[in-house]
């Protein structure tokens, strides 16, 4: 079993320090400041799906080969770099160019933990093996970070693995806004 851990070098705060600076069309997008799993990456890497670009050839695949059943769940954790309010989960599934060809996250289950890691929700779902976002929609307070839990993909057999190419999330509305407004965004340096 891989047990390296896989991890982004994105400055803790990234994410709030954007949507202070782009304008309120973007402020309402959390992106991940790092991913890391223990599981095996087929190809690619977590920092292609957090770094705001959606681009389904830049991409992740979980998993080990095309041949076999699905060997899941896979988990990718994402630190969300400050605890926030949440009330959706944005998801570019598949990746590549070809859309229902198997690849893409079918059921999946997203783990909310607090500032001390204690789980305090879940959220489980469905995705569509297609490339243009999904959003998923709930409600739950205090989320520091987020465990993605990949349950299966759309075409178990043969292929052992899924893609994905981009994650955010949506906080309540107003919390970036409050953040850069006490001015919390800047009083803070990068690592």
């Amino acid at each position: 079993m891989f047990t390296a851990a896989v991890q982004s070098t994105k400055s803790w705060l990234l994410p709030a320090v954007a949507a202070c600076t782009i304008g309120s069309a973007q402020a309402d997008i959390i992106h991940p400041v790092s991913a890391t799993t223990d599981d095996p990456i087929r190809f690619g890497s977590l920092d292609n799906i957090i770094d705001g670009v959606p681009d389904f050839n830049s991409n992740v695949g979980m998993g080990t080969s095309n041949t076999g059943g699905y060997n899941g769940p896979y988990t990718i954790a994402f630190d969300l770099g400050a605890s926030f309010n949440l009330t959706g989960f944005q998801l570019w599934n598949n990746g590549g160019n070809i859309e229902f060809d198997g690849e893409g996250i079918d059921a999946f289950t997203l783990v909310f933990l607090d500032d001390g890691s204690a789980e305090i929700d879940t959220y489980a779902g469905n995705a569509q093996d297609i490339l243009a976002m999904q959003e998923f929609m709930f409600a739950v307070d205090g989320v520091r970070s987020v465990e993605l839990v990949i349950e299966s993909n759309h075409f178990q057999t043969p292929r052992d693995y899924v893609v994905l190419y981009e994650v955010a999330f949506i906080p309540a509305p107003g919390a970036l806004a409050a953040l850069c407004a006490f001015g919390f965004v800047g009083s803070r340096r990068r690592r």
